[in-house]
């Protein structure tokens, strides 16, 4: 056998010793399934992995009759890890059962929905498996007859009806604090909010982004739904103006720009004439309040605070006067205290608010 095809055959029989020993690296242990793995032990096990190949193959290197006796021992330990890489597989498609019940925020059931879900194999090691189920009268989702390790609800459809995706994974075992079990929801229903859609509407979105060139508290306002701050991309605002809404910056004029190991003093704050806002916790923002709405809202951090940021982001439902009237919106913020365009202070926000003055923000789109 010429040394270049030992190479060859080496290299591929310790490739597939890596791939095995990522996730099995004791045919003894095919019964029990590590919770322990991590990405740093994955990476510990291939560096000895690449260490041995490039020992074996310096050996092959020096003397080409060792090839033989290499690639036997190697196809022998190769085979071994193999069978376990295909146990631990078998081991890990346990038989799901989960339970879900999907209710709309006035607490009904959503009955006959479309879950779309996947399962995947042991470990990803499988191509994950499309599953149709449809919820009952109560809204009750009951999976079963399928076998897995991961369990993901991709989508669930209804006419009428709006989901919001987010993280619905369930495993078959705990490979991280935060991982969710199936088991934990096989006779107590998980309960999943759907938002049912009573009416959509026209929204008047827009986006700002004002720069403040200095820090001196100086005020400032603005008005969502004229034109000109609707089409505002990047400009200096100027002090001043009678707007129902006002926001300020304070920092010091002397300071061009900060990091988390400065941690110098900045503040900003928001703030309505009239109205108000209040932060967003809700799955769906398609309805705001009726009241209860504060004047102001804001951040302040003096130097070398220990929550010291550069940059905040918030979401409010907001009740603000346009044009002599009281209208309701969403707004998301961003707040930069120093940012890199010559240290200046940001502040930009997407926001969207119903003219008519309802509390429906459900899009038409």
């Amino acid at each position: 056998m010429s040394i270049r095809k030992v190479l060859m055959l080496l290299v591929f029989v310790c490739a597939l010793a890596v791939v095995g020993y990522f996730i099995f690296n004791d045919t003894s242990r095919t019964a029990e399934i590590s919770n322990t793995l991590t990405v740093k032990d994955i990476k510990k096990i291939a560096a000895e992995e690449k260490l041995l190949l490039e020992e074996k193959t310096r050996e092959l290197k020096r003397d080409n009759t060792l090839g033989e006796k290499i690639i036997e021992n190697e196809l022998r330990e190769g085979n071994s890890r193999l069978e376990g890489v295909l146990a631990l597989i078998r081991q890990g498609k346990k038989d799901i059962e989960f339970k879900a019940r999907f209710v709309d925020q006035n607490g009904d059931p959503v009955g006959n929905a479309k879950v779309t879900t996947s399962v995947s194999g042991a470990f990803g090691l499988q191509n994950p498996d499309i599953e149709i189920f449809f919820t009952d009268a109560n809204g009750l989702l009951n999976v079963n007859g399928v076998s897995g390790y991961l369990l993901r609800i991709l989508d669930v459809e209804k006419a009428g009806y709006i989901f919001k995706r987010e993280d619905y994974n369930f495993y078959s075992y705990k490979d991280t604090a935060n991982a969710r079990l199936w088991k934990e929801y096989s006779d107590t229903p998980l309960g999943i909010p759907l938002w049912k859609v009573e009416e959509r509407v026209e929204l008047s979105d827009g986006y700002i982004k004002y720069r403040i060139k200095n820090g001196g508290g100086k005020k400032y306002t603005l008005s969502l739904l004229k034109e000109d701050t609707i089409r505002r991309q990047l400009g200096v605002v100027e002090e001043g103006g009678n707007e129902n809404i006002a926001f300020y910056f304070n920092r010091n004029e002397n300071i061009k720009k900060s990091s988390r190991r400065d941690k110098n003093p900045w503040s900003f704050s928001m703030g309505f004439n009239e109205g108000g806002l209040i932060e967003i916790e809700d799955t769906y923002v398609y309805r705001a309040p009726v009241d209860g709405y504060q004047h102001e809202w804001s951040v302040d951090f003096a130097k070398g605070d220990a929550d010291w940021v550069n940059v905040v982001r918030k979401q409010f439902y907001i009740l603000t006067v346009e044009n002599g009237r009281k209208v309701y919106g969403r707004i998301d913020i961003s707040v930069i205290g120093y940012s890199g365009l010559n240290g200046d202070a940001v502040f930009s926000a997407n926001y969207s608010i119903n003219p008519s003055g309802d509390v429906n923000l459900t899009p038409v789109k």
